[in-house]
């Protein structure tokens, strides 16, 4: 069997919308299409557009001195407090880890007792 041109409709099952679709599209040129398919404008480039990344250091350049300091004060509390937290956590798993080995430890003598008792 001959695959089919592109005049005739595949063979297949077709909606009635489908066919009518595909008979509108074969009857339609290409260079009848509606040019806003086409790329009508071209942008240009140029690096004054592009944001630069500025480095850790230039990231105060538009504070006040008073900014500055706040900025620098909160960012230091924040580190020192995140470290807070995490010494506090760490503390913490430990004395939870410790305290399921005592508990397990002493589980596991009581089972010793009974089987020799």
């Amino acid at each position: 069997m001959a695959a089919p041109t592109a005049n005739q409709s595949s063979p297949g099952l077709r909606s009635s919308t489908a066919n009518i679709m595909i008979n509108q599209a074969q009857s339609t040129p290409i260079e009848s299409l509606p040019s806003s398919t086409t790329n009508e404008v071209d942008a240009d480039v140029s690096t004054s557009d592009v944001a630069m990344v500025l480095p850790a250091e230039d990231s105060d350049t538009g504070m006040s001195q008073e900014d500055k300091h706040l900025a620098t004060v909160l960012r230091h509390s924040f580190e020192w407090l995140y470290l807070f937290l995490l010494l506090l956590m760490l503390l913490y798993l430990t004395y939870k880890i410790r305290k399921w080995m005592r508990e397990r430890g002493a589980k596991q003598k009581v089972k010793q007792r009974n089987r020799w008792g």
